[in-house]
């Protein structure tokens, strides 16, 4: 090809455009076709939002699923979700027939739960039973009491640990007089509202904020608050149709007693701890109360209450009297007029005779005076002397199931050592405290014979033994009782009366260790539980002794 041709060429191309322009040209339109559908979807589309929040919209049945499982403690705040949740929660409150507000709300101060009680008691109108202890809210004050006035299915009522008004206890009794079962354990009642306004100049307020510590000034002062007296029993006596009464930490007198059991006539149990002991007769009394004659006369003030019961209790079937301080001959009246009672649990409060001696009472004021121990199903008996008609008693008890014996006065000696043998379908058990268990875990390593059929658990002692106070045993001292230890003996002995027990509890304090051989083999082959609880100052080579040589005999031999 000649020059002048080639030059011809690049002449005509050079008029054409080149291809990154025509690139560049195609680029843009497409951007702006791009652009301009962008901006047509964008006119176009339509966003739909729920109109209602999405926890609303599910389905009612998810909703009330959720709401049946949530803990009763997060209840109250479940409700600040939305108004479903409220509504549905209200819903599921109406339909509790229990209510124990301890599950609902933590421990508080006083009234600091006021609140919240009052609206956990308005959102349950068909509670049947209410727990209300002194842990959640103290103090009683006229909002809650009008509330759970208002509660007309009432049937059970507890009100442990509280502070209520002489007024407040009236206003119950007369609201809810088809109440069955009521629970007043360490109740105080107080003649008027505490005053929390002038809480600085309330001693009441300083009890509350002290107690824990038991200031004495403050605890001496509200002792007599626990007194079930004039005043608390005319309210009490309104609720006829009480089956059930605990009293237990209250201070009850003979005559009060006596009204109890004459006039509430559908009685079925009632629970008796006086809190009362010689130190509080001292404080009231003064100092010099053990050398006055009338000492008795004033723990026992009214000891003939009891005397003129004038009727059989047919009703009641439990009876627990702890820590009564009573006369001999109201204990006996009370034990002849108990004839159908099932379960029996007694102690006699500590108190000298005379102002002199230590006394506590003989089990006779049981054994020979219970009109049909054969109902018995439960029997416990503390504080209280062990005398020689056990056999012929025994002999009578057909069907008592739970015996414990505790035959030296609580004041000789602290709780020690804690033994429990058990009794399973493939296997036996033996619990004993951390000191103990290192022990006798490596004898059983070492294949003791006695221990190779036993699965040895640990339980923590009953109270801390370096935070005892040991002036007990100083102030203390047993009274000469001829033929005891013979006495105790035989009450072992007979123990293979008992053809249905199955629970056997013991608590050995201040007594020969050795006593405990006399129970025969064939009530240890028997029996489901062997609880033995020692004083603290049994010495711990007797108790592993004890422990081998009753596991051996425990075994079932078939």
């Amino acid at each position: 090809m000649s020059h002048q041709e080639t030059d011809g060429i690049d002449s005509t191309y050079s008029c054409l455009p080149t291809s990154w322009d025509l690139f560049d040209t195609r680029y843009e339109a497409w951007k702006e076709r791009r652009r301009a559908e962008r901006q047509r979807q964008r006119r176009l589309l339509v966003i739909e939002e729920p109109r209602r929040p999405y926890i609303q919209s599910m389905p009612l049945e998810v909703l009330r699923n959720i709401i049946k499982h949530i803990d009763k403690s997060a209840l109250l705040s479940a409700r600040s979700v939305n108004s479903t949740f409220r509504r549905e929660i209200t819903i599921r409150m109406k339909t509790l027939t229990r209510v124990d507000l301890a599950q609902f709300l933590p421990e508080m101060f006083a009234i600091e739960g006021e609140q919240p009680v009052a609206l956990i008691l308005s959102s349950v109108p068909n509670v049947q039973e209410l727990v209300i202890p002194g842990t959640v809210l103290r103090v009683l004050r006229n909002p809650v009491v009008e509330l759970i006035a208002g509660l007309k299915d009432l049937k059970k009522l507890d009100m442990n640990n509280c502070f209520i008004t002489f007024k407040g206890l009236r206003k119950l009794s007369e609201s809810l007089p088809n109440l069955e079962e009521l629970s007043l354990r360490s109740t105080r009642f107080v003649d008027r509202e505490i005053d929390f306004e002038n809480r600085r100049e309330s001693r009441a307020v300083a009890y509350l904020s002290l107690s824990a510590t038991s200031t004495e000034e403050y605890t001496s002062f509200f002792l007599s608050y626990k007194e079930i007296g004039d005043h608390v029993i005319g309210k009490l006596l309104l609720w006829k149709n009480l089956k059930k009464l605990d009293i237990s930490g209250c201070v009850v007198e003979d005559s009060i007693l006596k009204r109890m059991l004459c006039e509430l006539t559908h009685l079925e149990e009632l629970l008796v701890d006086d809190p009362r002991t010689i130190e509080r007769l001292e404080r009231e009394y003064g100092i010099q109360a053990r050398e006055q004659p009338q000492l008795t006369a004033l723990q026992n003030r009214s000891h003939n209450g009891l005397s003129v019961l004038d009727r059989p209790l047919d009703n009641l079937r439990t009876l627990s009297l702890m820590n009564w301080h009573a006369s001999d001959s109201s204990v006996k009246n009370i034990m002849e007029k108990c004839t159908s009672l099932r379960e029996l649990r007694f102690k006699l409060g500590y108190r000298p005779r005379n102002g002199i001696e230590p006394y506590f009472g003989s089990t006779k004021l049981i054994t020979d005076h219970l009109p049909h121990p054969e109902l018995l199903n439960t029997l416990s008996l503390y504080n209280i002397r062990a005398d020689s008609n056990w056999p012929l008693f025994f002999s009578r008890c057909h069907r008592l199931k739970e015996l414990t014996i505790e035959p030296m006065p609580s004041e000789a000696d602290h709780l020690g050592d804690h033994v429990i043998f058990g009794r399973k379908a493939a296997w036996n058990s033996l619990k004993v405290p951390p000191r103990l268990f290192k022990m006798l875990t490596k004898w059983k390593r070492n294949m003791s014979p006695s221990l190779a059929s036993f699965v040895i658990c640990e339980i923590q002692p009953l109270t801390d033994p370096y935070e005892v106070d040991l002036s007990v045993s100083d102030t203390f001292t047993m009274p000469l009782l001829p033929d005891y230890t013979a006495h105790l003996e035989a009450m072992l002995s007979s123990l293979y009366r008992l053809d249905s027990l199955r629970v056997l509890s013991l608590i050995w304090k201040c007594i020969d260790v050795s006593l405990l051989y006399a129970i025969p083999d064939s009530v240890l082959r028997s029996i489901e539980v062997l609880d033995l609880q020692f004083g603290f100052d049994t010495p711990l080579h007797k108790i592993t002794t004890l422990i081998e040589r009753v596991c051996g005999r425990f075994c079932r031999r078939d």
